[in-house]
């Protein structure tokens, strides 16, 4: 397909890791030296998302979130009588599922949680909703950066130095949030978060592209 096109018409490949692509993409690079090789962002940031939720520290609010979201899925019931109270408490849109497909799936289905939250604590005793909201409050706040990110890094417009500020972006949204702490982030949990977003900044900004997200955003006009 490249040689029909001619290779001299084409700048780079982009892909993500997965056995297959990779091994294309490195016989591309053995084929056609002069085409530059760039890792897909959004498959290293939502692997990033997907390492943060690893952490045993979250193990029991992603639990409580697969059930709760599982439970209104399933009872047409108990979701009528939460969509009638978030007409109440003005909040317009319900609760959203884990997809497998999605990036960032897991902040996308905790900010929706959160959002309805005050809903169904309405349904619920309140004696077990404080600790679940703060550690899925916890968990929004260190993913949200990074799903902001994906979803800007989708435009048709992206260039590769937008990936390196994206992934710079991230860093300092993190920094300042364990630097405050109003959400009384364990430290234990901030250097695992901090180990799996700097190994995921190497892989993807040292990896096979070399300088080329560095040098697109320095010559960015």
């Amino acid at each position: 397909v490249m040689r029909s096109v001619g290779t001299k018409r084409l700048a780079c490949i982009g892909c993500d890791s997965t056995g297959n692509t990779k091994l294309g993409r490195e016989l591309v690079e053995i084929e056609v030296a002069t085409v530059l090789l760039v890792p897909d962002p959004n498959h290293y940031l939502s692997n990033t998302c997907r390492d943060i939720c690893k952490i045993e520290y979250f193990t029991d609010a992603i639990g409580k979130m697969r059930t709760t979201t599982t439970y209104f899925s399933h009872s047409a019931y108990s979701a009528t009588r939460l969509k009638a109270l978030r007409v109440i408490i003005q909040v317009n849109k319900g609760l959203e599922k884990i997809g497998k497909m999605r990036f960032g799936t897991m902040y996308w289905a905790s900010y929706a949680l959160l959002r309805c939250l005050p809903g169904i604590s309405e349904l619920i005793s309140t004696g077990i909703i404080e600790n679940f909201e703060l550690e899925l409050q916890q968990l929004c706040n260190i993913l949200e950066p990074i799903a902001r990110a994906i979803k800007c890094l989708e435009g048709l417009e992206t260039t590769v130095g937008d990936i390196w500020k994206f992934y710079v972006a991230i860093t300092a949204v993190l920094h300042d949030l364990f630097k405050d702490n109003t959400l009384s982030i364990p430290l234990a949990v901030q250097e695992e978060v901090c180990v799996i977003v700097n190994r995921r900044y190497d892989e993807m900004i040292h990896g096979p592209s070399g300088n080329l997200f560095l040098s697109g955003f320095f010559l960015d006009p």
